[in-house]
């Protein structure tokens, strides 16, 4: 994996402290890597209020708040997921989402493997 070492510690706080601000107190958050498929990955993963399905292609939009987040008065501007989708692009990578709503979320950020 190539890849802009600050950009990357960048995109994996924010899914941290995402998972940790929308999260009840106490409650897991995971970190994990590998690989898979000719990638490369880090997962975070939380028990948090989940994101409904209806949302879920909406939240990578810059300013785009999801509702339950809203709903938990929990502040915040919108730009951090669109911000971390545009870094993955720039490594010729993507984010990807598994939530349900009550259940939590896991964010994959997915790089190319690259060969030495």
């Amino acid at each position: 994996m190539l890849a802009d070492k600050i950009a990357v510690a960048h995109c994996v706080q924010n899914l941290i402290e995402n998972a940790l601000k929308y999260s009840p107190p106490g409650s897991p958050v995971t970190v994990c890597c590998g690989s898979e498929n000719g990638t490369c990955f880090v997962e975070v993963g939380d028990e948090g209020a989940g994101i409904p399905a209806s949302e879920q292609g909406k939240i990578f939009e810059k300013f785009y708040r999801s509702q339950n987040v809203q709903s938990l008065n929990v502040p915040g501007t919108g730009i951090g997921l669109a911000l971390v989708k545009r870094i993955m692009e720039s490594h010729q990578g993507q984010i990807s989402l598994n939530s349900e709503p009550g259940k939590g979320s896991r964010f994959r950020l997915i790089f190319p493997r690259v060969e030495a």
